[in-house]
């Protein structure tokens, strides 16, 4: 890879879950990250190489003050819920993913930045097709179907955008450390599990990998 193309990332996201590995992963690689986030006091980070901007995505000011000098979004955020139960009621809007993803947009063609990486979930848009059954069955039924569709409209407009952008779509997450084999594909029905950190990884590794530029890759363990 050359680092000297791509040097700085700015993330947002949970900083306890996919986010937080992301920006280890990223850190140890050598990139320098950007973690816009609501309370920096509560922030337990920190590193040489990691700037700290008090924000929120939702806010478009924030962001484009947070992604200027950067070369690369991404974005671990979800559709909050009060827990991770199928059935947990939202917290706030239900078009969190879609206003955050169009903030970044919006700031990235401000500050001429191309590298945008998305996580977002098997299911989202024509992968529902791909999804185990259990998916698309607590999809139909739960208030799953409201973090789904958010997802799908948020993808929809990273594929409408001239971004080099890449929209990475997750099995159910789980918390295994384990270093297991992933798949990566496109059209084969995937397996049922990933770890985030293996998500993670294959997020900060594809940042400068053009092969995944304008792509919707799905993973899952072996």
């Amino acid at each position: 890879m050359n680092y000297n193309t791509y040097e700085k990332a700015i993330i947002t996201g949970r900083k306890r879950r996919t986010g937080a590995l992301v920006m280890k992963f990223a850190l140890e690689r050598g990139y320098g990250v950007v973690a816009l986030v609501r309370k920096p006091a509560e922030f337990g980070h920190r590193h040489k190489n990691l700037k700290i901007i008090e924000g929120t995505p939702y806010n478009p000011e924030d962001v484009l003050k947070a992604i200027k000098g950067c070369d690369t979004v991404i974005s671990t955020l979800n559709n909050p819920r009060k827990s991770d139960l199928p059935w947990a009621a939202q917290i706030g809007p239900t078009d969190v993913l879609q206003r955050t993803t169009a903030n970044a947009l919006a700031a990235m063609k401000a500050q001429g930045v191309q590298r945008i990486i998305r996580q977002s979930t098997i299911g989202a848009g024509e992968s529902m097709a791909l999804a185990p059954g259990l998916t698309r069955f607590m999809v139909r039924h739960t208030n799953l179907k409201i973090v789904f569709s958010d997802h799908t409209k948020a993808d929809r407009l990273l594929a409408a955008s001239d971004t080099q952008w890449t929209s990475v779509r997750p099995v159910a997450l789980t918390n295994s450390t384990k270093d297991k084999p992933v798949t990566v594909d496109y059209t084969a029905k995937p397996g049922m599990f990933v770890s985030r950190r293996n998500v993670a990884r294959f997020i900060v590794d594809c940042i400068e990998d053009p092969d995944y530029f304008q792509k919707a890759p799905i993973l899952s363990e072996k």
